[in-house]
């Protein structure tokens, strides 16, 4: 598919969840609050695969998962996410980082976390 054609897409998804995204956006200090908390994502026992790292993404509450799909699996900029997502850089590198430490905690063996 053509980077037009990607752009459409997820411009689309984008649309098609506004609301959702409104609510989990709120704002750089909103997303650095919610790193400091600590992720409340369910750990999960299974190997590292393909299905385990998919299950783990849908886990992450929506916002921080749209940005780390586009910056991280994608490729694209943080500027370009910002612009896709129509948020601020501050908020977007917020999530971004919230949703490396959630993501590393729910991939997390039960038992280093029983460990913590």
């Amino acid at each position: 598919m053509s980077a037009w054609g990607i752009g459409v897409v997820i411009k689309a998804c984008v649309a098609l969840r506004a609301d959702e995204m409104r609510k989990e956006e709120g704002s750089g200090e909103y997303w650095r609050a919610k790193a400091a908390e600590g992720p409340t994502i369910e750990l999960q026992q299974a190997p590292l695969s393909t299905e385990r790292l998919r299950r783990a993404l849908l886990l992450l509450p929506l916002f921080p998962r749209f940005v780390y799909v586009l910056r991280v699996l994608e490729g694209y900029s943080l500027s370009y996410v910002t612009s896709i997502l129509n948020v601020d850089k501050e908020a977007c590198q917020d999530a971004l980082n919230y949703s490396f430490g959630a993501l590393a905690e729910a991939l997390m063996p039960v038992q280093l976390a029983k460990q913590k």
